[in-house]
């Protein structure tokens, strides 16, 4: 269970989100949005709802579940069997694997037809090799901070552009008693880290802030390029606050697609831009590679660091 975690986590999200797209002459008119993102688990989650603009040049709508989609699925041009969980999602049963050309059509009473494609990348290994308490001085707290360092390292393909994303996730364990049987339950958070000795994940200098920038990743998943490391071992430098987890530590990289990517960085850059949310500078639209549509349908690959058990200190 805990493998489809991520795609779940994703659509929670993302179908969540208020999507930014141009609603003047023919775009003023209901589309499907989708998300989905097929991955190495055994099975694919869709969700699929109706965008109602409310006005011409707004950017707000409501979002309607759609129940009775039709949804052609193939891996490698094979069809696929897609069945119904209820209130606008559907799922696949059935593995993918890396390299994997996955298209999938929809279609719905009084909705424009929908397509998207994408591919199943390759995952990389990475692994955490070191370990160190830092401090900081920070200017916002204006105080000293603690932290500490996992130096997690993976290796670049130096034959294709590839695209990343990251999560660190804290387990904890502890035991449950009903009646004379003793269960050990495990809780899982997603570490909000300090990026700011990180150059892959471009901390904010003092100007940025100074112009009403921010840098957050929505859901604590932190994304980038091999811009700076095409073909060479990279070594993440990702700090956690020192006194908020403790337990398993452990680094999951992804691997995912371009159109992943993109769509990533348009949430992230509209959520992070706080002048274009007070209106005083223009909302770059949602980028989105379902054609005819709203959305994204992104594949990525994952793996998983080696555990780092940090014990509390209390």
């Amino acid at each position: 269970m805990k493998q489809i975690l991520f795609p779940l986590a994703l659509l929670c999200l993302l179908s969540a989100c208020k999507d930014n797209f141009h609603l003047e002459g023919d775009e003023n008119v209901p589309k499907i949005v989708v998300y989905c993102f097929p991955s190495l688990t055994d099975t694919t989650f869709i969700n699929v709802s109706a965008s109602s603009p409310i006005k011409a040049n707004s950017n707000r709508h409501d979002i309607y579940s759609i129940n009775d989609a039709n949804i052609i699925y193939k891996i490698n041009d094979i069809p696929q069997t897609v069945s119904f969980l209820g209130d606008g999602n559907y799922y696949v049963l059935g593995s993918h694997h890396a390299g994997d050309k996955v298209s999938m059509g929809i279609s719905a009473k009084n909705f424009a037809p929908v397509f998207a494609k994408t591919s199943m990348p390759e995952s990389t290994p990475i692994t955490i090799n070191k370990v160190i308490d830092i401090k900081k001085y920070d200017s916002d707290y204006e105080d000293v901070r603690y932290f500490t360092q996992l130096q997690a390292s993976f290796t670049d393909d130096a034959a294709t552009k590839d695209y990343y994303g990251l999560i660190v996730t804290n387990s904890s364990y502890y035991q449950s008693s009903y009646g004379d049987t003793i269960s050990t339950i495990k809780e899982s958070t997603v570490v909000d880290l300090d990026i700011s000795d990180e150059p892959v994940l471009h901390p904010l200098q003092d100007v940025d802030n100074d112009f009403g920038f921010s840098r957050n990743f929505i859901n604590n998943f932190y994304y980038f390029n091999d811009a700076l490391f095409n073909g060479k071992t990279y070594t993440l430098h990702l700090n956690i606050p020192k006194f908020s987890y403790y337990g398993d530590l452990q680094v999951i990289l992804y691997k995912i697609s371009p159109e992943f990517y993109r769509f990533l960085k348009s949430i992230n850059d509209m959520n992070n831009n706080d002048l274009a949310q007070k209106g005083f500078s223009q909302i770059i639209p949602t980028v989105s590679n379902i054609k005819g549509g709203i959305g994204i349908f992104a594949g990525c690959n994952e793996s998983r660091s080696n555990i780092i058990k940090k014990e509390s200190t209390k």
